[in-house]
């Protein structure tokens, strides 16, 4: 995203204002890219931070392996629900339809996460969802959930009047909103360049965009032989940092 905001910057009739930055005639535009620079700044300071704390790696893999076993559990109901037999479908319904109600565990913040993690594992535990997931052989599942979520609360609580911990909190909801002001950036670049298809501000500042974002995305594609993505038109363009 270095490169993007530098590209674009570059566009800019104004470079006279150090403090605030490159100025285009448009004030909503002039907006989101300050908008956008701060919360990449914001960004980029809590990585900065994480990266110097050992604890860091220990609490992000163990984040993971909590993700991972939420996720196997979710697959583990769905491979029932295809099941032969009608009481299997039946238990998998209602064990689908009771993870539901706990949603996008995996994109909370780390403390609701935890709480939520454990909310689920009680309700499974209780006489209402314990004989279903008897019936589905899926104790490994909630078992591997219980555990991965206390191992995590242990590494979290014990680092609590550590910097990193507050850090590592933050840094997701920060990458939130800087992925949310990417987006509303492009959103305004693109709906502004169709709207005012003779105006070179816009059409220069999407160009910009997708040349960067085709210069990530071959990089990815040769490190891990993936296809090219496609330019802003056609998907909306993720985080380049």
């Amino acid at each position: 995203m270095d490169l993007q905001l530098s590209e674009i910057g570059k566009l800019a009739p104004s470079q006279n204002a150090p403090s605030v930055g490159a100025q285009f005639t448009d004030g909503p535009l002039n907006v989101y890219l300050g908008r956008l620079t701060n919360a990449q700044s914001g960004y980029k300071l809590a990585l900065v931070q994480l990266r110097k704390n050992d604890e860091t790696e220990k609490i992000e893999l163990a984040g993971k392996a909590r993700e991972k076993a939420v996720s196997a559990f979710n697959r583990a109901i769905k491979t029932h629900l295809l099941s032969e037999d009608p009481e299997e479908v039946d238990a998998a319904k209602s064990l689908n339809y009771l993870l539901k109600s706990f949603k996008n565990l995996q994109s909370l913040n780390f403390e609701d996460e935890t709480t939520g993690i454990d909310k689920l594992v009680d309700e499974l535990k209780k006489d209402s969802y314990q004989p279903k997931v008897t019936i589905l052989n899926l104790g490994q599942f909630v078992k591997r959930m219980d555990a991965s979520n206390s191992n995590f609360k242990t590494l979290f609580e014990g680092r609590m009047e550590g910097i990193v911990l507050t850090v590592s909190y933050n840094a997701k909801s920060l990458r939130k909103v800087l992925v949310k002001e990417y987006k509303y950036l492009c959103d305004y670049v693109l709906s502004m360049a169709r709207a005012r298809e003779d105006n070179d501000e816009f059409n220069d500042i999407l160009l910009r965009l997708n040349n960067t974002r085709k210069y990530y995305s071959d990089l990815l594609a040769r490190r891990a032989g993936s296809a090219a993505d496609k330019p802003v038109s056609e998907r909306q363009p993720e985080t380049a940092t």
